[in-house]
């Protein structure tokens, strides 16, 4: 009959109901040869069903169903009809069991399909928006849902920020989905707080508020929460829900709970990105605020950094270098950067076998597209674990310098050829008036404007063959006067030349000399002045009440010369530029002025005995100079 409930596939039958009932609890054959005397019998065809067989459908002790064959007339089957019956059953349990694990495949197959579409989505951007929309929209497809929603977590503020939503297949935004406080919705903070996976819907809301929450707000009759969680730091959540009321299984919130997974890490990715770009503008910003050219390549020799002041002193496009090797012939790097090919050559070899790089300061000149000097430095560049990840090469411009400081040094040449023949000149004369001016009728008076007048000559003349000894110096034309001196003997010397100052100044001027010192070649002259030079900066510093020494001692085939004094000292980012010309260190006034040439000339006419000088800190406070020479340059 048509109102029969066979005719309903949707229609439930209680297992604990009539004979099916009685056969599913069993597990037993039941063969009714009069239904009318059965009272579990449930007329299902209209009163003309007189018998009726009923056998189980099992497999491996599980019932899985129940078959049944009726008649019209009593007593209608056999034990043969049982056997036959049970036959079929058995194929039906075989069949049935066949395809749930079909279906259990097809709907795995559909959740990983899906999962697999949802992290190539999420993982297709590093813009968080990007990534937001593709998680609400992967997972509102991987769970047949009506929409979804995620937002990001301030647990300063308490509150959830919107992301993104989509709703109906179509992404939506709204004031009323910009933000939402987590005490207004007890059961999202729950999901936040203890990090687990909830849902609800309106015949089950935990409190009036969150079934509110999902009435109103949402405008929906089942939500599943979610949380994003990275490690111990929890970063938001995501809303799944239907508009109509609905449990979701466990199949759909393990897809949910991977979905979240993937999308947590994708949106850590973001931030990282995110971060990683800002300070990659910054450091832009700066490196093309800066007049150097810089270029980085990594250990590959894959150009990864170069500013625009690059491409003014190259004219090469810092769109296609970066990206380029330097070996790429087509960008002719060997010849912009001032090496030669093989030299460039090698420092590639070199990084990709991530060997140590030697590395310093030189100068080339450039052509085009105007003749130009460029100082290229250049250093290995290392990760915080030590590890050589690059190679930077820093390029700047010193044409105007080096034009300045030759038009200094034609200058200075000049003035000192100019300045060498009157003052000794001059010289001459005074020494000529001394000696004419004798008896008593000379005036003291006149006699102290002569030796004042000699010694600014003197001091004058000094300075003039300071300055000319640099020059020589530094071009390798001068000579040394080489000849076997005693170096005790030379610092007595020079200690008592300067023991009346030091007296005077309420300094203790030490002498310090190691028993059995050899002797040594050298020019005499040379040695002198940088030992005077020395003793009188040291001197010139040195606080009354505080002390000088100067230390000679043999170390093989080397003499180390120390004057320490315990004056204010020499900062350390000073200790290299002292040594230059006229450079002197600011805010640090002596007892007078020097000419900033002193340490320049010592350091050259050092260099010249194939020694070398240096500064350091004073273990007692002050400064200490030491001049390491060859026993025979």
């Amino acid at each position: 009959p048509t109102d029969s409930p066979v005719t309903d596939s949707n229609k439930i039958h209680p297992t604990n109901l009539g004979v099916l009932g009685r056969v599913y609890q069993s597990a037993e054959i039941c063969n009714v040869p009069e239904v009318l005397q059965d009272p579990d019998y449930t007329d299902w065809c209209g009163g003309v069903t007189r018998s009726l067989l009923a056998i189980p459908i099992i497999r491996q002790g599980r019932v899985l169903g129940v078959i049944t064959i009726e008649a019209s007339t009593p007593g209608a089957f056999t034990v043969d009809h049982e056997y036959l019956l049970a036959q079929i059953a058995q194929q039906a349990a075989v069949a049935l069991t066949n395809a749930t694990l079909y279906q259990q495949i097809e709907t795995h197959f559909r959740e990983q399909s899906l999962l697999y579409q949802a992290s190539t989505q999420i993982a297709a951007s590093y813009e968080s928006k990007a990534v937001a929309l593709a998680v609400v929209d992967s997972i509102a497809v991987a769970l047949s849902a009506d929409g979804a929603h995620i937002s990001r977590w301030d647990p300063v503020s308490r509150t959830l920020i919107s992301q993104a939503a989509i709703q109906d297949g179509k992404p939506i935004n709204g004031p009323s989905h910009a933000m939402i406080t987590i005490n207004d919705v007890p059961a999202l903070a729950t999901c936040l707080e203890e990090r687990k996976t909830l849902q609800w819907s309106l015949k089950d809301a935990p409190s009036a508020a969150d079934h509110r929450y999902l009435a109103e707000f949402r405008q929906a009759g089942a939500l599943l929460a979610v949380p994003l969680i990275v490690g111990d730091q929890t970063l938001g959540l995501i809303e799944v829900f239907n508009y109509a009321e609905r449990s979701f299984n466990e199949n759909a919130i393990r897809s949910a709970q991977t979905i979240a997974i993937q999308a947590a890490i994708a949106l850590e990715n973001t931030d990282l990105f995110r971060r990683i770009r800002e300070s990659h503008n910054l450091l832009m910003a700066v490196l093309n605020s800066t007049q150097e050219g810089m270029l980085m390549v990594d250990t590959q020799g894959k150009i990864v950094l170069a500013n625009h002041q690059l491409e003014k002193l190259t004219r090469l496009s810092v769109d296609e270098l970066i990206g380029s090797n330097l070996s790429e012939e087509k960008l002719h790097m060997a010849d912009h950067l001032g090496y030669q090919s093989d030299e460039l050559a090698n420092i590639l070899t070199t990084l990709r076998s991530r060997q140590p790089l030697q590395w310093g300061i030189s100068t080339f000149e450039v052509e085009h597209p105007s003749r130009r000097t460029l100082q290229r430095s250049e250093a290995p560049v290392h990760d915080a674990s030590d590890q050589l990840i690059g190679w930077l090469v820093v390029l700047r411009d010193i044409s105007e310098e080096r034009e300045l400081s030759q038009t200094r040094e034609q200058l200075t040449e000049m003035i000192v050829h100019d300045l060498r023949s009157p003052l000794t000149t001059i010289l001459g004369s005074l020494k000529l008036l001394e000696k004419a001016q004798t008896g008593d009728e000379v005036s003291p008076v006149v006699k102290q404007a002569l030796s004042i007048s000699s010694r600014s000559v003197q001091q004058m003349l000094g300075l003039v063959n300071s300055l000319l000894d640099i020059a020589k110096l530094e071009s390798g034309e001068l000579t040394l006067s080489l000849q076997s001196l005693s170096l005790d003997v030379l610092c007595e010397e020079l200690v008592e030349a300067y023991i009346h100052e030091a007296n005077e100044g309420g300094i203790i001027l030490n002498l310090n000399l190691v028993d059995g010192l050899p002797k040594i070649t050298a020019d005499e002259e040379k040695l002198r002045r940088v030992l005077a030079n020395l003793l009188d900066n040291a001197l010139k510093f040195t606080p009354a009440g505080g002390h000088v020494d100067l230390d000679v001692e043999s170390e093989g085939e080397e003499v180390i010369i120390t004057v320490a004094d315990t004056g204010p000292g020499v900062p350390e980012e000073f200790r290299e530029r002292i040594f230059k010309r006229f450079d002197q260190v600011p805010g640090i006034a002596g007892r007078r002025r020097g000419t900033g040439l002193g340490l320049a000339f010592s350091k050259l006419a050092v260099a010249a005995h194939g020694g070398r000088i240096w500064v350091e800190d004073n273990p007692g406070g002050g400064s200490a100079f030491r001049i390491q020479l060859p026993l025979h340059p």
